[in-house]
This record gives C-alpha cells, structure tokens and sequence, in this order.
C-alpha cells in the first residue's frame, strides 16, 4: 500500500480542489487495470497550524503489482502539474518515502549520507517535478511539515507503520 499527502492552502476552497482533483484523477486514470485497488482520494483535513494548510489524503493498494505504485506517482505527478493550488505532494508507501527511494542515485551527496532523520519530509511533486528541501541554514527555515508529523497523524490512520495487506 502507498499513500500520498497533497498539500494545499488552507485560503483555498479545499471541497471544490478536491473534487476537481478527483475528477480530473478519475478521467487520467480510465482505462488502467489496478490490480487491487485505484489510487482514492479522501477529503481535506486541517493540519497542525491550522489557518495555513489543508491536506488531502490518497491511498492506493497495490498488492504485487509494483506498476501500481509507479501508476499512482506518476498520476499524483499530472496532478500536481495541472493544478496550481496544489503547493506539494509527498509519496509513502512500506519502505518510507518512495520519491527518496527510488530517486537516491540522482539526489544530491547529501541525503545520500545523512541519517534518516535529515532526510524525512524533503522530497516533494511540485508543479510536475520532483523537488528536494535542502537543509536549513537556520531553525527559521525548516520544513513545512514537522518530522513529528506522520502521514498516520496527519491523515487520521494508526501510527502503526505502513504495511501491506
């Protein structure tokens, strides 16, 4: 199972995004066999600092079908390029976050030997690309989400860690 965190701000109409998120998701994805189940989108929840962001929540289950997973990326991918509200999109599944993962080779030296901590919530989709936070030069420059901040907290799941079923 993989899920997925799209970010948006909380100034905009979060029901009316996410409708047309899962609109526009629906028509991308006609025609593609899941093997399990389709990525689906939950509506918007305010996160932590509430006035600033609304998260909307996605899962697909994949079972053994890996290309699943890759269908859903790329989807979240055309999402996040078509529409311009969506401010980032982060990607979860078992083994942590896939964009880190499977990206590694071509990321900057740094997070390829930074300790975990360093390296969580700092790959991002933006506007159809990926994008890396770099490391802060000073504590007024952290990430916008919290490393404290699961994608089980915020997304209102267990905090037991993401297994497949």
């Amino acid at each position: 199972m993989a899920r997925c965190r799209i970010y948006v701000a909380a100034t905009k109409d979060a029901v009316a995004l996410f409708m047309g998120l899962s609109a526009e998701l629906e028509r991308l994805a006609r025609g593609y066999l899941w093997q399990r189940q389709p990525l689906v989108l939950e509506p918007a929840r305010t996160i932590a600092g509430g006035a600033r962001w609304r998260v909307i929540c996605g899962c697909v289950r994949y079972g053994d079908c890996i290309d699943d997973e890759w269908a859903a990326v790329h989807l979240l991918r055309l999402l996040s390029a078509r529409f311009p509200d969506v401010v980032a999109i982060s990607v979860e599944d078992c083994d942590g976050e896939i964009l880190l993962i499977e990206c590694a080779d071509v990321l900057p030296k740094w997070i390829a030997t930074a300790q975990p901590p360093l390296v969580n919530n700092r790959t991002f989709l933006r506007r159809g690309e990926l994008h890396v936070i770099p490391l802060a030069d000073s504590p007024a420059l952290l990430p916008l989400l919290p490393p404290h901040l699961t994608i089980d907290k915020v997304c209102g799941k267990s905090e037991r860690p993401l297994q497949e079923h």
